[in-house]
């Protein structure tokens, strides 16, 4: 749609619905109405080569139509499982009429600024009042704010850390029903919230002061102190962001690495308790082999016992059957005796046998033993 106003003329494509709006691969004009936008409002052609552009870029260039013209592109593209995020904007600033063309694409946030822009009449004749809007709400979008609540929520996990002791019924540690893994997720959540890269909008603020400087032209100066007024007052604008964004970066500097310290506080715990988890299971190995050690000793002194009784006893059992000879009679008669006469023979054949199996077993134990 076209918007018309003091200065200005803009063609604007405001809250965007398509999720492939802003895709490298699209346009959101026929080719020939692209074509001849361009041609007419004199915008740069080297606008199509950003459109595959990574992260915010901001392009200046005062070399067309003899110096007299002020060409502007400012894009910034977000891909999302949705589809794709951010604006596109295109403009040109002609000294010599100081007329502003240009073309403005976007989501919704495109609305709020435009609010803002008709609401400027006085800076309105400026080419960087709409870029410097845009640079502001989008450094609002990411506000001290934000950081803050992250400084917060860090704080708070420290606190929740410093009170976490290890069980030694889990594989994890909690204290009053609070989990590790409800910290680490909360880590993860405080990561996300900080601003990772503050330095790329530092830079960008550069080159927004670098632009500003651009459009100082002493012909256009020499007919107007309001320009001259505008600019003032949008440097003092960009050095204000400057100065806020320092800030961000300072805290996000300083929240990123408390993060990384509770992430190893977290880290030693979970070390810890794997520790105290892994010598649990040693010493009930432990315990477990020294009972089977016991039972084995057990088993062997018991087959000991018993072979030894077996040699012992088997030589006198095997005599008494080969004999097959009655040494005692325990109900004898008038005259007779308990003890047979034949007794000797048994302890003559015995003895020597009994001997040769009892040392046979004992030197068969002591070789088991070496």
């Amino acid at each position: 749609m076209g918007d018309n106003a003091i200065a200005k003329r803009h063609s604007v494509q405001a809250d965007v619905r398509h999720p492939d709006s802003l895709a490298s691969n699209t346009l959101t004009l026929m080719p020939e109405q692209y074509l001849s936008m361009v041609a007419n409002f004199h915008l740069s052609s080297r606008a199509v080569e950003t459109i595959s552009a990574v992260g915010p870029i901001f392009w200046t260039d005062s070399t067309h139509c003899n110096g007299q013209c002020f060409q502007v592109v400012y894009r910034k593209v977000t891909k999302h499982p949705k589809g794709t995020k951010g604006f596109e904007m295109l403009l040109c600033h002609d000294f010599s009429t100081r007329e502003t063309r240009g073309f403005f694409k976007g989501g919704p946030q495109i609305l709020e600024a435009l609010a803002y822009l008709r609401t400027s009449d006085r800076d309105i004749i400026h080419p960087m009042v709409l870029p410097v809007i845009v640079l502001s709400l989008k450094i609002e979008g990411r506000s001290e704010a934000s950081q803050q609540e992250a400084q917060n929520q860090i704080r708070l996990i420290e606190v929740r850390l410093r009170n976490t002791r290890p069980v030694n019924h889990a594989s994890i540690s909690e204290n009053e029903g609070i989990t590790l893994e409800a910290v680490n997720a909360d880590l993860s959540a405080c990561h996300k919230r900080v601003w990772k890269r503050p330095e790329t909008y530092l830079e960008l603020i550069d080159e927004f002061q670098r632009a500003l400087q651009m459009t100082i032209v002493p012909s256009v100066y020499n007919e107007t102190t309001q320009l001259f007024s505008i600019n003032l007052n949008l440097q003092s604008r960009i050095e204000l962001l400057r100065q806020r964004m320092r800030g961000i970066q300072s805290s996000a500097y300083t929240t990123l690495h408390r993060i990384d310290m509770q992430r190893s506080v977290l880290h030693n715990i979970l070390l810890n308790q794997q520790n105290q988890i892994a010598l649990q299971i040693e010493k009930r190995k432990q315990r477990q082999e020294k009972e089977k050690e016991i039972a084995i000793i057990g088993w062997n002194r018991t087959q000991l016992l018993l072979s030894l009784l077996g040699s012992i006893f088997l030589p006198m059992t095997v005599v008494a059957a080969v004999f097959s000879t009655s040494f005692f009679n325990f109900h004898p008669e008038p005259g007779e005796k308990i003890v047979s006469p034949d007794f000797w023979v048994f302890w003559v054949v015995t003895a020597p046998i009994t001997i040769i199996f009892v040392a046979c077993w004992a030197f068969a134990a002591i070789q088991r033993g070496k």
